[in-house]
């Protein structure tokens, strides 16, 4: 009986009555997915100036199930937007976020959502249940770029209904576009599709191209990429747009806007080939002294995570990563609880945009840093944030032969493969590909690789950089706006040997093996308001204050010709210097301030004053000046435990006698805690419902050591007489 059902089932599928399985929409009831979505853009105008922009999204997607096609209802959760407009200097900069209390224009779009509907041909349809307010403030800002972006037809949240077969293709319509999708990935887990869209009927020469991951069983969208190429015209200006649009379900994997806009191809010698000089050729060597110290200076490597409080209703908490390190990080699955031990949802979070050339980064006190704007849904920010931080701590290097066989030879890798394959007489191309790390939500699969041979043994050694991309193409779009679209990292190396190639090709790979870490942080609002709240250590800077302060300004000559002194830059505010006077000339001559500060061998910011008398230089030799400074001179203290203040918490203490009279705004000032290393740290600023209050002082670290800096009547005069010869 059973032999005669397959029989008849392969009867049907020879005459076509079945056909292959095909991507269909069936999530489980009840389910709804959240996405982040970006859309960067970059307007070029032919007058030379641009405008460029980030829109980021959040989404709600849900089935309709009571719906007698297949469709679903996608919600808009949050959008922020910021454009910055470079045609003056500084750039002008318009910003929008829905989250804003008073900004209520997006309130109904955002209620009210767009319906995914299937078309018969098997694409979708969406249609807004209303209309987005682009002509209303603060959106007509940018009206004429976003006008163009029908996101919900670039992007299809319903899947097309394709094929499961590799190569399988569709074409469908969406809105004002022709759609053509292609298997071009098939797990059993997942598939991928490449898309590539045009106004007219014609794919000739689309105007989109990007590529979209489903889940299989389920036809939920899981990741997208889409690069979308237009122009337009706007108060006799005409621009051509080049747009990335992002989907992930993780936040992390959004594309940054600085590496899209900042994105360039290596300059090579004829466009796509690289010489290597030989001593630079990637040859495996026994670990010398700087490889020492490289793995000295990765092994234990943890970039610092702060968590700040930010005067933006709109992003009341600000994540930082400091990421002046060595090797690469991730971070992922930023989560908020609130004091009860909830998980807040949702968590909206955004990247700050400035007009400085590195956007996404700032720095402080401690350095450069990476941040993540985070409002969660609720009315206090008094909780603790969850992260997960995947950093590369070591590495292994690993001796591989590739068989070859009949010029040929692939070898597969953790997740990577590497191809080797004869183009010439000994001449051999060597590819690796590594899957693209912000899909994978991790650093591992992380591999480089060289050449196991000796000197003697290789002729040459150059890199290849191919000019087009094996899986998008979009005419108009260079290839560092294409790379945006890689689904895998691929290095091609082209080596002549100096013999014959037998049965091997022998490389050492290196594998870069990241560790994770779980974190755990209070908000700043949470210490500040709970005693018994341990905070995370912040270090105010390398120089504690006490010594800074004792620091004396430079009084020097340059180059015989002119004056200058170096101030300070922590005293700077409070120091005056007095006016100049010649030997031979009474009459009073002033100084010039240089705008920025710079650093010195001390590894102190200072500011340098120049003389600004007869054109900056003197004229005559012979000449002398007098030299006089006024800085505030300063007292140090160092308090006694149990005398000054009692110790309650390693971080937490209660001035005692005189010091708990004085004003609480005077011992913050003058009081400088110092953790078990000596390394200067902050006190915490106590909120408004704090549950302790001065003369109670909380520190950001254990307090090993506290000193009271008072400033002092009677100034400290510099002095010095300066002579031209």
């Amino acid at each position: 009986m059973r032999r005669g059902i397959f029989a008849i089932v392969a009867a049907l599928l020879l005459q076509g009555c079945i056909s292959l399985p095909t991507l269909r929409y069936q999530p489980p009831e009840g389910a709804t997915e959240q996405y982040y979505a970006r859309a960067v853009i970059n307007a070029k105008a032919y007058s030379g100036y641009n405008i460029k922009g980030v829109l980021t999204a959040q989404l709600s997607v849900a089935p309709e199930h009571s719906a007698a096609q297949v469709s679903l209802h996608a919600s808009l959760a949050s959008l922020q937007f910021e454009f910055l407009d470079c045609e003056d200097w500084p750039s002008k900069r318009s910003h929008f976020n829905s989250l804003t209390d008073e900004q209520h224009t997006l309130n109904d779009y955002r209620q009210d959502g767009v319906v995914f509907t299937q078309s018969r041909e098997g694409g979708h349809e969406a249609v807004s249940v209303s209309d987005f307010p682009i002509n209303q403030t603060p959106f007509n800002v940018a009206s004429s770029v976003t006008d163009k972006l029908n996101f919900y037809d670039l992007v299809a949240l319903l899947p097309p209904k394709i094929e499961l077969k590799q190569g399988a293709m569709l074409d469908v319509r969406q809105g004002d576009f022709h759609f053509q999708y292609e298997v071009i990935g098939l797990t059993p887990t997942r598939v991928t599709l490449r898309a590539k869209a045009s106004i007219d009927s014609g794919l000739d020469e689309p105007m989109l191209t990007g590529w979209l991951d489903y889940d299989v069983s389920t036809g939920v969208l899981k990741d997208a990429r889409i690069l979308y190429l237009f122009e337009y015209q706007d108060e006799g200006e005409h621009y051509q747009v080049d747009v990335l649009i992002s989907l992930h379900q993780r936040y992390d994997s959004l594309y940054s806007p600085i590496v899209y806009w900042g994105s360039v191809l290596p300059q090579t010698q004829r466009e796509d080939v690289l010489n290597v000089r030989a001593d630079n050729w990637p040859l495996h060597h026994e670990p010398d002294e700087y490889s020492v110290r490289w793995e000295q200076a990765i092994e234990g490597w943890i970039p610092e995570i702060q968590v700040f409080s930010t005067d933006d209703r709109d992003a009341p908490i600000q994540l930082r990563v400091y990421s002046n390190g060595p090797q690469p990080y991730g971070i992922r699955d930023i989560s908020f609880d609130d004091m009860d031990g909830n998980a807040v949802t949702p968590l909206y979070m955004s990247e700050p945009l400035t007009d400085r050339k590195y956007c996404l980064f700032g720095d402080d006190f401690y350095q450069e840093y990476r941040a993540i704007n985070l409002r969660p849904d609720s009315l206090s920010t008094k909780g603790m944030i969850n992260t997960t931080l995947t950093v590369v701590q070591n590495r292994e290097v690993e001796f591989i032969s590739v068989p070859v066989n009949s010029g040929k030879g692939v070898y597969r890798l953790q997740g990577s493969q590497i191809t080797v394959s004869e183009v010439g007489d000994r001449i051999w191309q060597i590819q690796i590909s590594n899957p693209v790390n912000v899909l994978l939500g991790s650093l591992d699969h992380r591999l480089s690789w060289g050449l196991n041979y000796t000197a003697e043994q290789i002729e040459k050694v150059s890199y290849l950089y191919s000019l087009d991309s094996p899986e998008f193409e979009l005419k108009g779009a260079d290839e560092s706006l294409l790379a945006a679209l890689a689904r895998e990292e691929v290095m091609t190396m082209e080596v002549t040997f100096a013999e014959e190639v037998d049965q091997y090709i022998h490389l050492a790979v290196t594998r870069f093996i990241p560790a994770e870490y779980e974190y755990r942080i209070p908000t700043e609002v949470l210490v500040g308001s709970v005693a018994e709240q341990p905070p995370v250590p912040r270090i105010a800077w390398e120089m504690d204050t006490a010594e800074v302060l004792m620091l004396a300004p430079k009084i020097m000559t340059h180059n015989q010709i002119q004056a200058e002194i170096l101030v300070p830059l922590y005293i700077d505010d409070d120091c005056s210097i007095q006016d100049l006077s010649l030997s031979n000339d009474s009459y009073p001559k002033g100084w010039k301030r240089e705008e920025w500060p710079e650093t010195w061998n001390d590894e102190v910011d200072y500011i340098r004053y120049r003389s600004a008398a007869r054109g900056l230089r003197w004229a005559n030799d012979g000449e002398d000046i007098e030299v006089e400074i006024h800085c505030p001179s300063y007292q140090v203290t160092e308090l006694r435990p149990q005398q000054d203040y009692i110790q309650e918490k390693p971080w937490l203490i209660t001035l005692a006698g005189d010091l708990a009279a004085l004003p609480a705004s005077q011992m913050f000032e003058e009081l400088k805690v110092y953790n078990e290393q000596g390394e200067e740290i902050y006190w915490v600023t106590p909120e408004p419902d704090a549950d302790f209050s001065f003369p109670t002082m909380k520190a950001w670290g254990t307090i090993a050591r506290v000193e009271r800096v008072s400033r002092q009547a009677e100034p400290q005069i510099y002095r010095e007489t300066l002579r031209f010869n």
